[in-house]
Formats: structure tokens, sequence, C-alpha cells
């Protein structure tokens, strides 16, 4: 009998965990241009590769499975990645003790295996039920990031809020990709703490556009969740597993050998009115994918491939100013990204020096 209720009570678990969300729910967000949690992973990997782990969790049983997150593992273009996606579609993907193990558990078997983590952030913050249990949810995954920092890459991909102490997780990765949508919002504090203390305008503070020009945390932003995780399979072709693997090597028709007319012109005088001319001119393919674009765009910095092989690109853009702060912070933090995983730096410089005043001394 006692083993009869058991597998009665699992096949229920299986219809829940099969059904998802509920029909309003899908609706509202399909209404929104949004994919759902398990869309959003099932997008991201290769078709029929993710093993999820976990699912059964859940902090009450009646009310769903898998505490407000998918994890697990799968494949992206062959290679193994584990990925955490937070699923509002349970308690708005609300962070508690739960989801953190799910999460950290994720985490420790990418650092285990060495291989690049991924998480795809959409939470409306913390469980203040669960009080201090839920703040140590949020120390220990800050702890678990600290530890995969420079071991394997991580990625994290802003879809939906993404605020208080967990905007400190993505801030803390390599490379973050954030959506162009009004509900996709990375910052330490959210717009009604915000609007409380001061009247902060709702419509832009976290959005992608304060965090591509001003902040710099959005790497690259997306119009869109399909666009969004497209990104990231095209970073991570240019990224190693880990820190004692080198980039994939992907060969090429571009000859080694091959006259750039585009530089002898430059030997000659001739002008230039954008960097990426000449950065498209030397690289394998004329194809780079640059990184913090509209922040600080007086220094730009690319992934791209010379010879086949992954290189970073450092390059000042002569049309845009001088070096100021921001800048060089800029390509300071890239060039540790590239130190970490051991990508060469190609450095392309014409610059007049840095911005003199008493601002930028300060």
């Amino acid at each position: 009998m006692e083993g009869e209720n058991r597998m009665a009570r699992l096949h229920r678990m299986q219809e829940r965990l099969q059904a998802g969300e509920d029909a309003a729910s899908a609706e509202k967000r399909r209404g929104e241009g949004r994919l759902s949690a398990r869309e959003r992973v099932l997008q991201l990997l290769d078709e029929q590769s993710f093993i999820e782990t976990d699912c059964y969790v859940s902090s009450d049983e009646e009310a769903g499975l898998g505490e407000g997150v998918i994890t697990g593992s799968g494949t992206i273009g062959g290679r193994l990645v584990h990925v955490a996606a937070q699923d509002a579609s349970y308690l708005s993907g609300a962070m508690g003790i739960r989801q953190a193990k799910k999460i950290a558990r994720a985490m420790d078997a990418a650092l285990t295996m060495g291989t690049p983590f991924i998480s795809l952030m959409d939470s409306a913050g913390i469980r203040l039920g669960e009080g201090v249990e839920a703040l140590d949810a949020y120390g220990m995954l800050l702890q678990k990031r600290a530890s995969l920092s420079g071991v394997v890459p991580q990625i994290s991909v802003i879809m939906g809020p993404c605020a208080g102490g967990m905007s400190f997780f993505p801030a803390m990765g390599d490379i973050v990709v954030q959506v162009e949508s009004a509900g996709a919002r990375l910052a330490s504090a959210g717009t009604q703490v915000l609007a409380a203390a001061g009247g902060a305008s709702q419509d832009k503070v976290g959005g992608a556009d304060m965090n591509a020009t001003k902040t710099g945390l959005a790497t690259i932003t997306a119009k869109s969740d399909p666009q969004a995780l497209q990104k990231v399979r095209e970073i991570l072709a240019y990224l190693p597993d880990n820190n004692l693997d080198g980039a994939l090597y992907i060969a090429n028709e571009d000859n080694l050998n091959r006259m750039i007319p585009e530089l002898d012109a430059l030997c000659e005088g001739v002008s230039y009115t954008d960097v990426r001319e000449v950065i498209a001119a030397v690289v394998d393919m004329n194809a780079f994918v640059e990184l913090s674009e509209r922040y600080a765009p007086s220094v730009l910095t690319a992934l791209a491939r010379l010879g086949g092989h992954v290189v970073g690109i450092v390059a000042t853009q002569k049309n845009a100013g001088k070096l100021d702060g921001e800048a060089c912070n800029k390509a300071a933090r890239f060039i540790r990204l590239l130190d970490c995983f051991h990508i060469p730096v190609v450095t392309l410089v014409d610059c007049e020096g840095f911005v003199v005043d008493a601002g930028q001394e300060e």
C-alpha cells in the first residue's frame, strides 16, 4: 500500500511538472512577447540535449515543483554547459533557500566538470517569509559565484527583474546579456524602492539602456528573449570551457599571408572614420563580436579570430574623444576576462591621450 501511494504521488508530480505554468500565466507572458523558463532553456541549448536536475524539489507539493528555477545541463554547439533559469510562473521566481541550493548544485557541477555556467535571471526578489534563510541564500550564491570566477565562464541573461541582493550575482560574472524590455531590470534597488526614496524614474532605472550606457554592466543588449539566447550562443563560441582549456579553434578560408590594402592606406596617410573598419580588415572573415558597445565608446572591446584562434581586441576610437576613467575601466575589465582564460590581446592605438579636467582627476 505504501509503495502504491508513493507511485501515485510520483505520477501526480510528473503530471504537474509536464503541465508547467497555468494557461492564464502563459497567455499573459506570450502577450508580452516573453518565453517561459523551460522554453528559454530549450531554445538556448542544442535540441534534445537538456538533462534536468532537482526537478521534484518543492517546499509546497501542491503549489508547484522546482522551487521557481529550472536547473540542469545540456550542450551548445556540442559543448557541455550547465544552466539555471529562474521560473517566474512560480511565486514570481522569488528566491528562497531551496531555489538557491538548486542553483548552487548546478554551479558546483559546472566547477567540477569544468563547463561554462549560464544563468537566466527572472525573479521578483526574496521570499520574505523565509526570513534569515532567504538572506543566507543570497550569501551562498555569491560565494559560489566567487568560487567559479576565473575558472569557468559565467554568463548571465537578464530576462526579467533582477534587483536587490541578487543584482550582485550577474555583476560578479563575466558576460551580461540584457533584454530590452520594460520588465527586464538589473538594479541594486527596485524601481518602487527608488521611487519611495526620492521619486526615481520608473521607466529607466535598471533597464537595458541604463546598464548599456551608464553602468556598463550590460555587455550586450537584445531586442527579445530569442535574440538574447542567440547572443549567448555566439559569445560562447569565443570562450573556452574553463581556464585549463584553450578557446575553440575554427579553421577558415582567410589566407594568413593575405594583403590588407586598408592598412597600406593608413600608412600613406589615408584617414578612417571608424576603427571597426580596421578591425574587420584584420580579423578572420571580417567577423567579430563587440562587447559593451554603448559604454565608454572611446575604447572598443571585441572578441574575434586570427588564423582560426580566438583573440581579444582592444582599440581606441579616434573620433570618440580621449580616454577617460570609464574607458580605462572598460578596457581593464575586458583584459581581466582575457587573462583568466588565456586569450591573447591585440591592441590597436590611435589616441591623443587622456581627458584632462578636474572631474577625471578626482
